[in-house]
């Protein structure tokens, strides 16, 4: 979905939680992690047409949230320069298709599933 952002000269979501890491000091582990969900989140029609850089900041906050480091909706908004209302509304999204990827992996219910970072 992507590569029409990418044929324009936007870079991608992925392209983009590197420079944001490190404007947020993020760790190596969060950053990564922050790289594969955006991966993982390019294909899900939910979050087509939303703006690359509200989609990297929403999954740097799952991110970071699921690695231990709890970065704010703001310190993210900050640093992304997109407002907090597209984190807040891409980030459950985010977290449904994580969840959505364990079920279909076959996953068990006890396993450690992604879970909200807001509950």
């Amino acid at each position: 979905m992507w590569y029409l952002y990418v044929h324009m000269g936007i870079p991608t979501p992925s392209e983009q939680i590197n420079t944001i890491s490190k404007e947020l000091d993020i760790s190596d582990t969060a950053r990564r992690l922050a790289e594969r969900i955006a991966d993982d989140v390019q294909d899900n029609p939910d979050v087509w047409g939303r703006a690359p850089s509200s989609v990297a900041a929403a999954t740097i906050y799952v991110a970071t949230h699921l690695s231990g480091e709890k970065q704010t909706q703001a310190d993210i908004s900050a640093a992304t320069g997109c407002s907090v209302k597209p984190i807040q509304e891409i980030h459950p999204i985010i977290v449904e298709h994580l969840e959505n990827m364990d079920n279909k992996d076959g996953a068990s219910e006890d396993s450690d599933k992604p879970t909200s970072p807001m509950s």
